[in-house]
């Protein structure tokens, strides 16, 4: 989801938090790709939006963190849930602020 036509919030993970984030996500992310099929995907996602002229932030997921805010807004951990949290982070980093944010 982009910001602001000119920055953007990806999904990000570690080596060591792939498998656990994979399997606690109710649309079945990642049951078919290692951590490496997921990395080289995400980070061709990643320099084509560069290449646009998108700065990109790499948004990590905690594997406590992010259930604990998906829980906090009353999201399921699933797509869409990935991309509100890594905007969410994204606004954050690039306003150094809080943004006004409402679930419906």
């Amino acid at each position: 989801m982009t910001l602001t036509g000119h920055a953007t919030g990806i999904v990000w993970f570690q080596p060591e938090n792939y498998g656990r984030l994979a399997a606690m996500f109710e649309d079945h992310f990642g049951i078919n790709s290692t951590y490496d099929e997921w990395l080289y995907a995400a980070e061709s996602r990643r320099q084509s939006l560069e290449r646009a002229g998108v700065k990109v932030l790499c948004v990590e997921l905690d594997p406590e963190e992010f259930p604990a805010w998906c829980r906090l807004m009353g999201m399921r951990l699933n797509a869409e849930s990935r991309r509100a949290y890594a905007t969410y982070i994204a606004f954050k980093l690039l306003n150094s602020v809080e943004p006004c944010y409402a679930i419906q």
